[in-house]
């Protein structure tokens, strides 16, 4: 197997001659030379966390090639986003869905064409390039066939590993509620939500912002007790921009964009879902057979003892976690920049829509006993958020 060559540092140094060493590292070999390679960006998405780049190729002398062109994922050009997503983890994680996840998913997810990874922030990734597949705007919302359809592909999914994550692969794979990853949580939370709500407060109803601040110290005990509850592999980034549907109607899903998956709570994928991706009136109306649908065919699955209560409790109370992440997003998002705004006012307006409906703001965690660890670094937290809040 050939070497793998370096990990870029920058856009720049993806050339043609890297590309070629890579693919060949990757196992595609005897290739026939690249001749020429266009290298541009795609898109950016509320929160986006890696840099995406579209490499298109020609082969000398014409030759026919597998792929016409590939997408290369590398860390953020922006150095607090990679810092973030560094110290959460993301890169890793992703790097360690396709070494032991992806070969059992249920559904389809970008090919692997090579990989490497160097540390924290410094991976590369070079997957198949799923341009021309359909991909529904999240502005205007899934039908609620594909709403359904996502559900029950994700389903499958979490019934897979469905409490069920200590064999030696799964066991490696980033546990999303552990203490360590509460904490760091917590901190994000804290620090994001005061830029969130100077330059979005206007997207929060008076409800929401005071619960906003209100879960901010609380944030690790949330987790905590969610983290008491059945656990399995998640996506963490499930709605719309990951997702693309094929030709074989709505439960043809191909997913894509596994940097926050992890051990966690299951049907937190099915209200990120919901509240991100579908209009409130579509939601109000499928939601409640959706969730029927996901918990029948996780207890088909092997979780017998799952019920539809327990599942619709864990759907509305993960809506908190959506929370959570929409306000790091809105944090990280200069004010400037149009396209985040856009959709950062979908998202919003769908998110406070859902919790108003589904009564989330219950789930905010009580005060922990006074003398615990818990109590003090709730207060401490408290604390901190201060100075923040002051020069945002």
């Amino acid at each position: 197997m050939p070497a793998n060559p370096p990990i870029p540092a920058s856009v720049d140094a993806i050339t043609p001659a890297w590309m070629q060493e890579a693919l060949a590292a990757g196992g595609a070999s005897g290739l026939p030379p690249i001749e020429t390679m266009t290298v541009s960006g795609i898109g950016a998405e509320m929160g986006m966390q890696a840099e995406l780049l579209r490499c298109r190729m020609s082969w000398r002398g014409g030759a026919a090639a597998p792929f016409e062109s590939v997408v290369v994922k590398l860390p953020s050009a922006v150095s607090r986003t990679r810092r973030v997503s560094a110290s959460l983890k993301f890169y890793r994680r992703e790097y360690d869905f396709y070494r032991h996840v992806a070969h059992r998913l249920p559904f389809r997810t970008p090919a692997l064409l090579y990989g490497d990874w160097g540390g924290s922030q410094n991976f590369v990734l070079v997957l198949e390039d799923l341009e021309g597949r359909e991909m529904v705007p999240v502005e205007g919302g899934a039908t609620a066939a594909q709403a359904r359809g996502a559900v029950r592909a994700i389903a499958k999914l979490h019934g897979l590993y469905w409490e069920n994550y200590s064999d030696p692969a799964a066991s490696a794979l980033h546990d999303a509620l552990s203490r360590k990853t509460r904490i760091l949580s917590q901190l994000a939370y804290l620090r994001y939500l005061a830029p969130a709500l100077k330059h979005f407060g206007h997207l929060f109803s008076d409800d929401m912002y005071g619960f906003a601040e209100a879960f901010g110290p609380r944030v690790s005990d949330y987790l905590y007790d969610i983290g008491r509850e059945p656990k399995t592999f998640i996506h963490g980034d499930y709605y719309l921009p990951n997702l693309f549907y094929g030709s074989g109607g709505p439960d043809d899903v191909i997913v894509i964009d596994w940097q926050v998956s992890g051990i966690a709570s299951g049907p937190f994928d099915v209200s990120y879902f919901m509240a991100r991706s579908v209009e409130p009136e579509m939601r109000r109306e499928i939601e409640r057979e959706a969730v029927a649908e996901y918990c029948d065919i996780v207890a088909s699955m092997g979780a017998g003892h799952l019920t539809f209560k327990a599942c619709w409790d864990l759907y509305r109370r993960n809506m908190l976690t959506c929370l959570m992440i929409l306000v790091v997003s809105l944090g990280l998002i200069g004010h400037t920049d149009q396209m985040s705004r856009r959709l950062a006012e979908v998202a919003m307006g769908r998110l406070v829509a859902a919790f108003d409906d589904l009564d989330a703001y219950e789930f905010l965690p009580g005060p922990r006993p006074f003398f615990s660890l818990a109590n003090a670094f709730s207060a401490s937290s408290r604390l901190a958020y201060r100075p923040f809040k002051g020069i945002a």
